[in-house]
């Protein structure tokens, strides 16, 4: 929690909902990919 807590300073707040929006697009996106690949190889 310490090491996050610099980072909140340093980013703009508007910025802030939109980084959160960004980092949640790419791990559902990379979920949905790894599911993909793991899919096509049992097939």
């Amino acid at each position: 929690m310490d090491k996050i807590f610099p980072l909140k300073k340093k980013i703009p707040f508007k910025r802030m909902p939109t980084f959160f929006f960004l980092s949640t697009f790419i791990v559902m996106f990379y979920f949905t990919f790894d599911k993909n690949i793991f899919i096509s190889r049992k097939w």
